[in-house]
């Protein structure tokens, strides 16, 4: 039986999964049923529990998930299999820090057989989401009144907001079209493949919480692009004066992908308005070994069906779980 480690996107708690691991995914164990985990009310903030207790959520990003956390797991999952390999599956912000460890870290290559990434996120400046693209343009102003007024981190899940999201979500609630515009407004238009009953039990649990630091760290690859130059994946920018000071360089550190020697598969669809196509792309030509290049037969695949369309089972997992049988 295949090792499976699953790690998802920003402000997903894994406890939304349940039904993607459990119904699509045979013998995938969701990470709140771990039961040194299942404690944690969200397992995406596990990340606030460092070896390192001087991080807090204030310099929390998803840099920190890739050389804290995911280490962490994968040393913690080792330790209670006695497997020494794993696959590793991730969705979105959970192929970033992948692709962080894997440079920053690149002992932990050694414990991963092969790598899936869903929906990949490396470079994103060629996004289509217009919000995102939006909040690109003013994230330095932006960051700076958050610091201002206090607000380090994003829960959209408090009772308020809870409460908000079962009166016009509920299955029957005329408004549920508001609801489902909203999510599409983010990852791309799919009505065919959203199964809307399953729109509240999702809404119950995401969004989950993030750190501000991690938004704004795709903020600015989002913008990292020029007329001239290719966008950039690269570690937080805090200004010169500071990234001098931290990383000795005016400019910060990119992350060097040609290091991750795991092999890479990156399956994408045509319709993702957060993973443009040309973006994995230039993922992949500089990649140290891609396995392959897997474009979803659907046009209408957006960044949230790799996890919840009707048919994701027969348009994507079978592919990856006979990709599986190869190592």
């Amino acid at each position: 039986m295949p090792l499976l480690i699953l790690l998802l996107s920003i402000l997903a708690s894994a406890r939304a999964m349940s039904y993607f691991s459990m119904n699509q995914l045979p013998n995938v164990l969701p990470i709140d049923k771990i039961p040194a985990i299942k404690e944690f009310n969200d397992p995406q903030f596990l990340a606030t529990v460092y070896a390192d207790a001087s991080l807090t959520i204030l310099s929390y990003s998803w840099h920190e998930i890739g050389v804290y956390d995911l280490p962490a797991m994968i040393d913690y999952i080792v330790k209670i299999t006695g497997r020494e390999k794993m696959f590793y599956l991730g969705h979105s912000q959970g192929t970033t820090s992948f692709f962080v460890m894997s440079t920053e870290l690149p002992e932990y290559q050694h414990k991963i057989q092969a790598m899936f990434a869903l929906a990949p996120v490396a470079y994103c400046s060629r996004l289509r989401n217009p919000i995102f693209q939006f909040l690109a343009r003013f994230s330095d102003p932006l960051n700076e009144l958050l610091k201002l007024i206090g607000i380090y981190e994003f829960t959209p899940t408090n009772e308020i907001m809870k409460q908000f999201q079962k009166i016009i979500c509920e299955e029957n609630a005329i408004t549920q079209p508001l609801c489902t515009n909203l999510i599409f407004l983010i990852s791309g238009f799919d009505k065919d493949q959203f199964n809307t009953t399953l729109l509240p039990l999702i809404m119950e649990h995401a969004p989950a919480g993030a750190a501000t630091k991690q938004i704004m760290h795709y903020l600015q690859l989002i913008k990292s692009r020029s007329i001239i130059t290719m966008g950039k994946f690269r570690q937080y920018d805090y200004s010169l004066i500071t990234n001098l000071m931290k990383y000795g360089t005016f400019y910060p550190p990119k992350y060097d992908l040609g290091k991750i020697k795991v092999p890479v598969s990156l399956h994408y669809s045509a319709n993702d308005w957060l993973a443009h196509v040309d973006d994995v792309d230039q993922l992949e030509k500089e990649l140290g070994n891609p396995l392959g290049k897997f474009l979803v037969p659907y046009k209408k695949f957006n960044h949230l069906d790799f996890m919840w369309a009707k048919d994701v089972k027969e348009l994507l997992y079978n592919k990856i779980l006979n990709l599986m049988t190869h190592f």
